[in-house]
């Protein structure tokens, strides 16, 4: 029962995020995003979706609203082969509001919102927690060729804090911009550090794409993982 109460909030996010897309493209002022990505660990995948609606109020900053929600791929299958409880399915829902603002080659975005997290309890029970949920980005070019990058998501709701850098370099001529990344998560049920490289900024028209992968720790077992995420701007 849980999990179709996260399903059913991604579900009302997707189509406030569609007609949101439709109207960006009636209004110039207003732009969106839709997203999605992957993300593949030793035994573990995790699959996640949404959008942003952003608005300019001059002096370069936006305000904006995004949504997202996520599931478990692998505790689907799990709960499927009757190996663990539909409620005990790990997924998310976060709603947020923020703003964006660029200062020279700095560009910074924040947004907090209510979040709503399903998981599994160490014991072994399936829960279900509200929390809030802030989200934060950090964007650095010193040179055209260049840039830093920081994220971090924190989430009340499952007591977890995620944060990754990355630094990437373009190419003279080249489409993508490639370098290495690290990443680390601690939360109710895991934490975990990963270290790999990473292939992002390439544009398909529309359609921006990254892909990453490396090693991870989880709770000192190693393992791999690969990430794939994609975005479309309006």
């Amino acid at each position: 029962m849980y999990y179709f109460r996260v399903c059913h909030i991604a579900t009302v996010c997707g189509a406030a995020l569609a007609g949101g897309s439709a109207l960006a493209q009636t209004d110039s002022a207003i732009s969106s995003i839709l997203f999605s990505g992957i993300e593949a660990e030793t035994r573990s995948f995790f699959a996640s979706s949404g959008g942003k609606i952003a608005y300019p109020i001059g002096l370069d900053t936006t305000v904006f609203v995004q949504a997202s929600a996520g599931t478990s791929l692998s505790d689907l299958r799990r709960a499927r082969d009757a190996k663990l409880d539909i409620g005990g399915v790990a997924a998310e829902a976060r709603l947020l509001l923020g703003a964006e603002k660029s200062f020279g080659p700095l560009f910074v975005s924040a947004g907090f919102g209510p979040s709503l997290n399903q998981f599994t309890t160490k014991s072994g029970l399936p829960r279900l927690r509200s929390g809030i949920a802030l989200q934060t980005d950090l964007w650095f070019r010193p040179t055209p060729q260049t840039v830093w990058n920081l994220t971090s998501v924190a989430d009340s709701g499952v007591r977890s804090l995620w944060a990754r850098l990355r630094y990437g370099y373009r190419p003279g001529g080249w489409p993508v911009t490639l370098g290495p990344e690290i990443s680390a998560t601690t939360s109710l049920t895991t934490q975990k550090i990963r270290i790999g490289l990473h292939a992002s900024e390439w544009s398909l028209g529309r359609v921006h794409l990254a892909i990453a992968g490396g090693w991870l720790w989880n709770k000192r077992r190693p393992g791999q993982y690969l990430s794939a995420s994609a975005y479309v701007k309006y």
